[in-house]
């Protein structure tokens, strides 16, 4: 399945995002950025075509809908601080802090979603 493989794919280029600023390889990080946030894209694009295709639990989906549109949104922020931290050393901590909502988002995210495809659906 196409979609897992980009989950797949999206969460090995975070997991390198996230080592990259961990170590301080301020370049490297900027690197891996661009496809970490196009392999992110694609996933979404590829979720939004299952949600399409298939009938999910309203339950389960008025759980993860607003986790998952949290989790993009927390995405600006977290890139705007990237972006500021560049050139000043007094965002690093705003910047972690966007960085630790995000992926605390994107978890809860990845969870509800695994959640809606385990759960009961149809096909549409």
């Amino acid at each position: 399945m196409l979609f897992g493989l980009s989950i797949m794919v999206t969460l090995a280029l975070l997991a390198a995002l996230v080592t990259t600023g961990l170590m301080r390889e301020r370049r490297l990080h900027l690197i891996v950025f661009f496809p970490t946030a196009a392999s992110l894209l694609s996933a979404i694009y590829l979720a939004e075509k299952l949600g399409q295709a298939h009938r999910f639990s309203p339950t389960l989906l008025s759980v993860h809908l607003p986790i998952a549109i949290s989790t993009v949104v927390v995405l600006l922020p977290t890139i705007a601080t990237g972006i500021l931290r560049w050139n000043r050393p007094s965002y690093v901590r705003p910047h972690r802090y966007c960085v630790i909502a995000f992926l605390a988002l994107a978890v809860l995210a990845l969870g509800t979603g695994l959640l809606l495809l385990l759960g009961p659906h149809q096909d549409v």
